[in-house]
């Protein structure tokens, strides 16, 4: 930091005005956040310090949510490998279902049904899928970081471990034409050991799930490709067991049986972040990595950026000193390969370490929607500062975090404040105007 920011924010200031630093706005870059006539007689600043910190994010939500993720992805730019998994329960589909004595399986399919939402590329993929030995829960809430207890047997058919992953692609089952769905192929030995469950396991679904407790989906540790959503509620997501019979009659029956995956099952998405070797270590570490020149947000349990603002307590000893609009302006890196998130959510930490919405946030002025012409993110926090200013808030400050962090991996790379020392529009920053 340079000496002048060392002075703190109420020296500098008063430096500022006396070289004539501090200016009568002259653009109207954000305005429309302000009303007609605020900007009159009022003073502009933007050389505010900012410290921003990137650290790993908490553990995310996923548990039943829209869509769940699979797959493996390496960031090109970040070398974050990330790696996605499912757990899910599955339901009878017709109560107390049976089976004749004398069914053959004939092939067991685990299928998922592709949202088309994807982030990495499209390429071969190799999985495993294991059955759970510890029961899930749908009125319990299940994070990122939460695994559970598995059998130590691989259910997928050998020979049959690797898929392309084509989320766009029409599949066809003999003659018909289904939407894009991952089927993975599983031994006929778990075929037979759902068709011959006693009957006491199929009288309900309470006494099925205690039977069969679901499954667990993992991609191969050498899968490097993209992460993958899937709509685990449609009715085309399910396990299914295709078997023949000879009826009473002597005829062949080929037919199948759905275990469904629906509403009333619970399920959710695995994440695993590995930043070995890259400057982003210290986050595996539970370190903390400096925003200064490039900072990160990053969904999926993946990255969140920490704002102080340690002189911002110095505008009080403006008296009588009114704060007219207050903007945080994030510019970003856009990649046409992995587009930045669209939106993001700012929030800040209390003194009991509760995460809390801005004021702004409830009268609808908070924006944070990424502006990809000019390639920034704005954030109005004016009532924030101005209730910080007052003593009415207590913050440990602010967080920038994923809008959509359970169903995405989607990441932002963020300027710091010292991003570029030849253009401070490319850098992040807070424009604060007031009057006093």
């Amino acid at each position: 930091m340079n000496s002048l920011k060392r002075l703190g924010l109420f020296s500098f200031i008063a430096t500022l005005l006396l070289l004539g630093a501090c200016k009568r706005p002259e653009s109207d870059f954000g305005s429309e956040l302000l009303p007609d006539g605020d900007l009159l007689g009022a003073t502009q600043t933007d050389t505010i310090t900012i410290i921003p910190t990137v650290i790993a994010d908490d553990s995310v939500r996923t548990s039943n949510l829209s869509s769940a993720m699979l797959g493996k992805f390496t960031d090109p730019v970040l070398g974050n490998t990330i790696q996605a998994s499912i757990y899910t329960q599955f339901r009878l589909s017709t109560t107390a279902p049976t089976f004749p004595v004398d069914a053959v399986v004939d092939s067991v399919v685990l299928s998922l049904l592709y949202t088309g939402d994807y982030y990495g590329k499209q390429n071969i993929q190799s999985f495993g899928v294991f059955e759970l030995t510890e029961s899930l829960f749908i009125d319990s809430v299940y994070y990122s970081n939460h695994r559970k207890a598995t059998s130590f047997q691989n259910r997928i058919k050998p020979g049959f471990e690797s898929y392309n992953m084509r989320p766009q692609d029409i599949v066809l089952i003999g003659t018909d034409s289904v939407l894009p769905q991952l089927r993975l192929k599983l031994d006929e030995s778990l075929g037979y050991q759902l068709i011959q469950a006693p009957s006491t396991a199929l009288a309900s679904n309470d006494d099925f799930l205690q039977f069969f407790k679901g499954l667990y989906i993992k991609p191969s540790n050498s899968n490097n490709g993209g992460i993958f959503n899937f709509d685990l509620i449609d009715a085309e997501s399910k396990l299914a067991v295709y078997y023949h019979y000879n009826d009473d009659s002597g005829e062949l029956v080929e037919t199948r049986y759905d275990y469904q995956i629906n509403s009333e099952c619970s399920y959710f998405s695995e994440m695993v972040h590995s930043r070995a070797g890259t400057a982003l270590q210290p986050l595996d570490l539970g370190g903390e990595v400096s925003g200064d020149i490039l900072s990160y947000v990053q969904a999926g349990g993946g990255m969140r950026t920490k704002i102080d603002l340690p002189f911002i307590q110095d505008f009080n000893n403006f008296e009588n000193r009114s704060i007219n609009r207050v903007q945080l302006i994030l510019p970003f890196d856009d990649d046409n390969r992995f587009e930045a998130q669209g939106s993001l959510f700012l929030v800040y930490k209390d003194d009991e370490g509760e995460f809390r919405l801005l004021p702004d946030q409830a009268f609808g002025t908070i924006s944070g929607t990424g502006d990809f012409t000019s390639d920034h993110y704005i954030f109005n926090i004016s009532l924030y500062i101005q209730r910080l200013l007052n003593g009415e808030i207590n913050s440990q400050g602010l967080y920038l975090v994923s809008r959509n962090s359970g169903v995405s991996v989607n990441r932002s790379i963020l300027h710091g404040p010292n991003y570029s020392t030849e253009d401070s529009s490319e850098n992040m920053r807070m424009i604060l105007t007031f009057s006093y």
